[in-house]
């Protein structure tokens, strides 16, 4: 018995951007929504806390958005108060999003500051596990230990 026809529902619509060439001419192409990678919670004060949390995966796909995101926040002249990132439990880091990580972490400590990631996934845990870089990046897992590790800006995995 054969199986019926299943209308299924069509894609929603990308976004378009028109393009001039050289022939004068302009051609439409289809472009991917922009997502901003980290959402900045709050607003602190001069040499306070920083908190980022991650809407996305950081990944290969992510991470050159990651790097643009944060090196507007860890820049020259920023703040230069501690950076907590929350990734959570289902964000998933690959081995370029560990190197973000431990980059912007020395950039921050370049400034007077320091960078700790709060609640990581188990990916990430192992990879600082193996690749040794748990005194570059701290990992904390909750919110109260990250709110008493940017007090006393304590380094480790807690």
């Amino acid at each position: 018995m054969a199986a019926g026809h299943v209308p299924s529902t069509p894609p929603p619509p990308r976004p378009l951007q028109l393009h001039r060439h050289d022939d004068g001419g302009l051609r439409r192409t289809a472009r991917s929504p922009v997502r901003a990678v980290f959402e900045h919670v709050g607003r602190p004060a001069s040499g306070g806390v920083t908190w980022l949390w991650a809407r996305a995966d950081l990944d290969s796909a992510t991470v050159a958005a990651a790097r643009r995101e944060l090196s507007l926040l860890v820049g020259p002249g920023h703040n230069r108060g501690n950076v907590l990132v929350y990734l959570g439990p289902e964000c998933f880091v690959d081995l370029r999003g560990l190197r973000l990580l431990v980059d912007t972490a020395r950039r921050v400590r370049l400034r007077g500051g320091a960078l700790a990631v709060v609640s990581p996934p188990r990916c990430l845990r192992r990879m600082v596990r193996l690749d040794g870089s748990n005194a570059e990046l701290p990992l904390v897992s909750t919110a109260r230990q990250a709110t008493w590790w940017a007090r006393t800006r304590g380094t480790g995995i807690l």
